[in-house]
């Protein structure tokens, strides 16, 4: 089941990219992790891993 709130972090995902990693930010530093975005969170974290890893496999 997807909360009201979830519902608005998931908008701003898509609306607002800076404003929800900043919120995302906020939300983890207070340990508020049941208000956590995890689903795209955990792909930002994703691709962030596999753009690493692309560059250093692009400087052997």
């Amino acid at each position: 089941m997807t909360t009201k709130l979830q519902k608005s972090q998931l908008n701003l995902y898509a609306t607002d990219y800076l404003k929800w990693i900043e919120t995302s930010v906020e939300k983890l530093k207070a340990r508020d992790y049941t208000n956590v975005d995890w689903e795209n969170l955990i792909e930002e974290i994703e691709d962030m891993a596999r753009r690493e890893r692309r560059r250093l496999e692009s400087k052997r």
